[in-house]
């Protein structure tokens, strides 16, 4: 069994922990095969360590000079061309046929999905099972519908409360709550106060309106 990390960017040799512990139940029938995918792991990890503070887990997710200074960065240690799913999904059947496999079982999860359809397109021949969990359809672009997603979400949680007649005898205007706090923070950002575990000091922490309900 072939094991595809999410992410992108995960490792999946840092995963071999799991298959020989929580995950031993795995290895019964079938061999476990963990390939760091190229740009991840020990194979030319590509990615620049950055501070996480709390702020930075209020931040937007990806600012666009945050990402343009990063992406030159990496561009001065690798051709970025060349770290493509389907160049890595090549390399994955090289590892197999190296190993001396016919045809594997494909085990992704997230981005693994992702990458395991791309397997399954380009190397059709060598592929006997294909367990996806979570699947990550290969037109997929994140972040692209994340605020489109987390908005319908929200609208039918807040539908459901109403429905629910414990649920809005607790809340009763959990609607207009909700309106009201995303019209506070569209006027100006909201600061509160935040301890991070194994500090005793608080951080004061700014909450502004696209990281609090994407836009």
């Amino acid at each position: 069994m072939f094991d595809l990390a999410g992410g992108p960017g995960a490792s999946s040799a840092e995963r071999a922990d799991f298959y020989a512990g929580p995950g031993k139940e795995y290895r019964h029938q079938h061999d476990v095969v963990c390939v760091d995918q190229r740009g991840t792991g020990k194979s030319n990890r590509l990615s620049i360590p950055r501070e996480k503070t709390p702020s930075y887990y209020l931040s937007e997710m990806f600012p666009v000079g945050y990402v343009k200074q990063m992406r030159q960065a990496l561009e001065n240690r690798a051709d970025l061309t060349k770290y493509t799913t389907s160049i890595a999904m090549d390399d994955l059947d090289d590892v197999r046929a190296w190993l001396g496999y016919d045809r594997i079982n494909l085990f992704g999860a997230s981005y693994g999905t992702q990458a395991a359809l791309i397997y399954m397109r380009r190397h059709p021949d060598h592929v006997r099972t294909a367990i996806l969990l979570g699947v990550a359809p290969t037109d997929l672009k994140v972040p692209l519908h994340h605020s489109e997603s987390a908005a319908r979400a929200m609208d039918l949680l807040l539908g459901e409360c109403g429905r629910d007649a414990r649920c809005h005898a607790a809340f009763q205007q959990i609607r207009d709550d909700w309106n009201n706090a995303l019209a506070q923070l569209e006027k100006q950002p909201a600061h509160v106060d935040y301890s991070p575990p194994g500090k005793a000091a608080p951080t004061r922490v700014e909450i502004q309106r696209g990281v609090f309900g994407e836009k």
